[in-house]
């Protein structure tokens, strides 16, 4: 099930990043993202 907002679904969610704000970045949206089945 993909979250939607403005028309436009999320149906998977990926990060990209290096050092210390990655990991946050992806906590952050695996935490919010998790409820409507968006795979992180």
């Amino acid at each position: 099930m993909p979250f939607t907002m403005f028309g436009r679904a999320i149906r998977k969610m990926g990060v990209i990043g290096s050092g210390n704000i990655g990991p946050d970045i992806t906590l952050h949206f695996s935490q919010n993202l998790y409820d409507y089945g968006v795979p992180v």
